[in-house]
């Protein structure tokens, strides 16, 4: 992780629909994926080294940032949280 260049965020692509089975197919996951991607350039998406599948480590340039978080705004059922403040 190089925070001079990146931010870092805990993303879960699929909050509350994972917990109660919903999101079958991982559809809800998908999409939200795929928006992050289309939205942020430099978006680089890793496994959460903890055992929850479904949460993923996602990091942008730290110019992308705004962009990052406005795009996550705009989705629904995710939820995330910054690391390293």
């Amino acid at each position: 992780m190089d925070r001079r260049f990146r931010v870092y965020y805990l993303v879960n692509f699929n909050h509350n629909w994972w917990d109660s089975h919903l999101d079958i197919g991982a559809i809800v996951y998908n999409e939200n994926l795929r928006e992050l991607q289309r939205r942020v350039p430099s978006l680089k998406i890793t496994p959460n080294n903890q055992d929850d599948t479904h949460q993923k480590k996602v990091s942008c340039l730290n110019e992308e940032e705004t962009m990052l978080r406005n795009a996550m705004s705009n989705l629904k059922y995710i939820s995330w949280t910054k690391i390293g403040e």
